[in-house]
């Protein structure tokens, strides 16, 4: 009877009754479209990996190596595993508590400082220190005592203050799994914007070096022309100098491509000095990635998802602030055997137990519990503002991500053309110079406008692919709901 008693409480603690206020996600208006018009996307398939849409096996390397090797993520998945670790410490708190703590006394000194030779809870205890009224105690005593308690206690929970608590840190591991997908697509997106960038490095190259191959054969061809008493030295000091000005130009790009490799480094998790990745010039057009419905944002991008679940999270500490106002109510039980002797400690006389019940409410806390009470609900007031912000702040770099891929790709369409007539003006410039009719300073400006059109052209090809990544990131990593593959 006592037993289906017990478990009648079990059972109705566990059920519980919720203090606090039901959890319930703000409602968000959405809007129904972009306000900047979407491009008609290309045949690309939908991928678990985004970055496998540009077909791009390099690419494809280095964020894989990034997945597997990089420290911020594994810091986050560190992260996962502690939150997960204290949601499972914080779930034990809704069973019962079972120890075993096995004891031996050896006590010499006068008098008897506690009862000896088993515990009878029927009785009361005797006199004189468990001795027979009239044995004169000899002046010190020898006691030796053998203990083999069981030991249960457990808290009901009544107003699911313990199961609040333990719902809590479940949300904000929850929520920690989200933020490790957050990293993983900050990483992704970081690798792929440094190694596009890089590859244009890799053209600009390619087009300085040309550059500086046509301002050497004008440096040769002046100083010939110089030497014969053709034209004057100012002539050839001008093409000189624009020579010298392409070779630093060039430098510079070197030197921008090797830092840019560096950070590569760091993102995969590799040595920057033993790391190298080979010249791959930046050619084509990025994907067509289409932005979808405004409102299926809320369902990919993690940092959303991540306040969502720090909200819910707070919701239950309201629940267990509100629930430390009522009694609590803890039951206590020992099973065991209790013996002067070792070799009798077993035996069927020796056995004892013992059980017992707590409740205690608190009177007088000098406002210790509203206190908290209010802090609940600051933290969850702040966790709502927080959610909304990041909701506005996903639509709005959505709006702008879409901008700029549209924009880069017609300024990159008015800098080709750009490039085709500043080509024709080197020529004609050229043409002039050559019969007499412009002086060279006219053909370095031409050359100067030809180059500069070129690197511009190349940096905003570079600016396409680097938006259209930003795109997906902004997306939350695709343009559906991603899957895990690339997390397993």
């Amino acid at each position: 009877m006592l037993v289906k008693t017990v478990w009648t409480i079990l059972l109705f603690c566990l059920a519980g009754c919720k203090v606090g206020p039901e959890y319930h996600p703000p409602a968000i208006e959405a809007p129904t479209s972009w306000k900047e018009e979407e491009p008609e996307p290309s045949e690309i398939e939908d991928v678990g990996c985004w970055w496998e849409i540009f077909e791009d096996e390099d690419l494809t390397e280095l964020e894989q190596a990034a997945i597997f090797n990089n420290q911020d993520i594994a810091t986050a998945i560190a992260r996962v595993k502690h939150e997960w670790a204290m949601a499972g410490a914080s779930g034990a708190d809704l069973f019962p508590q079972l120890t075993l703590n096995p004891q031996s006394f050896n006590t010499m000194g006068r008098g008897v400082p506690f009862l000896t030779g088993g515990l009878d809870t029927g009785n009361a205890l005797p006199q004189n220190g468990g001795f027979p009224v009239g044995v004169s105690l000899p002046k010190r005593l020898h006691i030796q005592n053998y203990l083999f308690p069981f030991n249960l206690s457990y808290q009901f929970d009544f107003w699911r203050k313990i199961y609040d608590q333990f719902e809590s840190v479940v949300y904000s591991a929850q929520s920690r799994e989200e933020a490790l997908r957050n990293v993983i697509l900050t990483v992704t997106s970081d690798v792929a914007t440094n190694y596009f960038q890089l590859r244009s490095y890799d053209q600009q190259l390619i087009i300085l070096d040309k550059a500086i191959q046509v301002r050497k054969d004008a440096v040769d061809i002046n100083l010939v022309r110089f030497n014969s008493g053709l034209v004057g030295y100012n002539d050839y000091v001008q093409a000189t100098s624009e020579f010298y000005s392409s070779v630093a130009l060039k430098i510079n790009t070197e030197r921008l491509r090797r830092l840019t490799e560096n950070l590569i480094a760091v993102l995969i998790g590799a040595d920057a000095p033993e790391f190298c990745i080979p010249s791959i010039p930046l050619v084509g057009q990025p994907p067509k990635i289409p932005a979808g419905v405004p409102s299926e944002l809320l369902l990919r991008r993690p940092d959303i998802a991540e306040a969502e679940r720090q909200m819910a999270s707070r919701n239950d500490q309201i629940g267990v602030a509100v629930a430390s106002f009522y009694p609590s109510f803890q039951i206590t039980g020992q099973y065991g055997f209790d013996s002067p002797k070792i070799g009798e400690l077993f035996n069927g006389d020796s056995r004892y137990w013992l059980w017992g019940t707590n409740i205690m409410q608190i009177l007088f806390d000098g406002g210790r519990l509203n206190s908290n009470l209010r802090l609940a609900w600051a933290d969850y007031e702040e966790g709502v503002a927080d959610y909304k912000q990041k909701v506005l702040t996903a639509f709005r770099e959505v709006e702008d991500a879409l901008t700029n891929v549209q924009r880069r790709r017609l300024q990159d369409e008015a800098l080709q053309k750009r490039v085709e007539y500043s080509q024709l003006s080197v020529e004609l410039s050229q043409e002039r110079y050559t019969i007499g009719l412009a002086t060279y300073l006219e053909v370095v400006v031409e050359l100067r406008n030809l180059l500069q059109s070129q690197i511009d052209e190349q940096q905003v090809l570079a600016d396409q692919f680097l938006s259209t990544v930003q795109l997906i990131k902004t997306l939350g990593g695709g343009w559906s709901i991603p899957t895990s593959d690339c997390l397993e």
